[in-house]
């Protein structure tokens, strides 16, 4: 599963990698994908099992530039759809809009226990956000990065913003390299006494 979402579904005692079946298209990609998630006491309230662990079965959908659609489907026949749009503010900020359509009704579980699985969520997703670099490069022509198989979605989001910066006449701009991406090998004791 997801280790960094260990308060709320994630475990880290699987944080194995889950296979995609990932498929491109010309407006962003298509991914599904299947893991095993514990079930917090809220998270069983909220998707109906009373189970310890459960599998999510997940169909992501995701829309140039900062769109995704991601489809929960449950064991039990449970849908959990989340929309997220996302808007840049500035170089460090953003304005996230989300919102969840479910298939199940109000009187089995009520909105309130859903915004607050959600809301513990996106704490969790806010802390990994604001502990992350903003400034990655779209393109690492560079060198600086090492990647795995659950990458290939990240990746592929990095190259279509710049297919879309460049259709509008743009390039990507970024600063300085930070510090705490130098690459091992930068770190002789030579290289480390320049500061």
């Amino acid at each position: 599963a997801l280790p960094i979402y260990n308060g709320t579904f994630g475990d880290r005692k699987d944080a194995g990698e889950a296979n995609l079946e990932f498929t491109p298209e010309d407006w962003g990609f298509r991914m599904k994908t299947s893991f095993a998630v514990k079930n917090t006491e809220l998270a069983s309230k909220v998707v109906k099992m009373d189970s310890a662990r459960t599998t999510r079965f997940i169909e992501s959908t995701w829309f140039v530039p900062f769109t995704r659609r991601l489809r929960i489907t449950y064991p039990n026949g449970l849908v959990h759809i989340i929309f997220t749009a996302a808007t840049p503010i500035d170089d460090r900020s953003s304005m996230i809009v989300q919102f969840c359509l479910r298939s199940d009704t109000e009187e089995e579980v009520p909105a309130a226990d859903i915004i607050a699985f959600d809301r513990e969520v996106t704490a969790e997703d806010k802390r990994i956000l604001e502990t992350t670099e903003f400034d990655v490069a779209l393109e690492d022509g560079r060198g600086w990065e090492r990647h795995m198989a659950s990458d290939k979605p990240g990746l592929l989001m990095r190259k279509k913003l710049l297919e879309l910066l460049a259709a509008h006449g743009e390039a990507e701009v970024h600063g300085p390299r930070p510090r705490a991406l130098w690459p091992l090998a930068d770190a002789s004791p030579a290289v480390a006494s320049k500061g």
